[in-house]
């Protein structure tokens, strides 16, 4: 059933509410409420996003190669893990950003920081 839901960032949105009981329902629509709503969870992505370009920008990144849905998901997963490994390797960023397949960066999206680290040293 439909259901209009207040979430934490102060926004109403219709949600459908699928469950087998009352109780269900009632669990389906608290968790709800904790979340923020769709238009803010992809503002806070957007605005994260923008964080971790920021912190790579004075590295020079050559372009990916791959399909171009393949490349704006593996660009966004790059600069997310560039970004980080920034701060606790800044000497390995080079190695890591000669990859330049979408698919590579796709495919290790969930590596642990120190596989990806490995993997410079084996290329």
């Amino acid at each position: 059933m439909k259901r209009t839901i207040w979430h934490r960032c102060g926004h109403a949105q219709q949600h459908e509410i699928f469950g087998g009981t009352a109780a269900d329902c009632t669990r389906s629509e608290r968790r709800l409420e904790r979340q923020r709503c769709a238009d803010c969870r992809v503002v806070a992505r957007e605005a994260e996003a923008a964080a971790h370009r920021a912190a790579i920008a004075g590295h020079a990144l050559p372009p990916l190669t791959g399909s171009a849905r393949q490349v704006a998901w593996a660009d966004t997963i790059r600069a997310e893990r560039l970004a980080r490994l920034l701060r606790s390797h800044p000497t390995c960023i080079d190695d890591l950003a000669t990859r330049v397949d979408a698919k590579w960066w796709i495919d290790h999206r969930q590596a642990p920081d120190d596989a990806l680290l490995r993997s410079t040293i084996l290329a």
